[in-house]
């Protein structure tokens, strides 16, 4: 098919070439204009989907630096976005480490902020709540939350990323759940 619009594109080029620049021209405005409506519009149709990547060292995780539609939850859309070290969080280490009080979270998608926005993560709430109590803003909380993360993981997670951080304080979330995962990836993990 476009062999042959190409030869019927080449054959009238030197009798309908003013009208054929002006159908290539509109064309191209037209996509361009429909790809720009469509990022301010709808953006969600222009990010990749929410999803964990494998990784060697902790089974999984999340993309660094990335912005994904997570989907349409209770009618609006949620979106996850990540920041150099994969985490749920809009701290990187530099800016977490100048904080005066510095707390860090880590646990399964109850910390992370399943299917919520993440200002509605319980970290960010958390966050909030000490700012207005201890009328001080130089109060951060870190979301270390990785969805299906267990003990095993989250310790290595601490480890390897989250000391970097610098906390002054660690807060574990744990569930029932989290000792049959720990059994399942310490069986897979090195």
């Amino acid at each position: 098919a476009l062999s042959l619009s190409l030869l019927l594109v080449l054959g009238h080029l030197k009798t309908h070439g003013k009208q054929l620049l002006l159908l290539v021209g509109s064309t191209l405005v037209a996509v361009g204009g429909a790809e720009v409506s469509l990022r301010f519009l709808v953006p969600h149709l222009c990010m990749p989907k929410y999803q964990s990547l494998p990784s060697i060292e902790f089974h999984h995780g999340m993309p660094a630096r990335e912005t994904m539609h997570f989907g349409l939850i209770g009618g609006k859309h949620v979106f996850v976005q990540t920041n150099e070290d994969g985490l749920r969080s809009e701290y990187d280490r530099e800016q977490f480490r100048q904080s005066d009080i510095r707390i860090a979270c880590l646990g399964d998608s109850f910390t992370f902020g399943y299917g919520v926005q993440g200002e509605d993560s319980y970290p960010v709430l958390l966050e909030h709540q000490l700012r207005g109590r201890l009328g001080q803003q130089s109060v951060a909380v870190l979301n270390a939350g990785v969805t299906s993360y267990s003990p095993l993981l989250e310790d290595r997670l601490l480890r390897r990323v989250v000391r970097h951080y610098d906390p002054q304080i660690v807060l574990l979330m744990i569930d029932c759940t989290d000792i049959g995962d720990d059994y399942q990836y310490a069986g897979e993990l090195k």
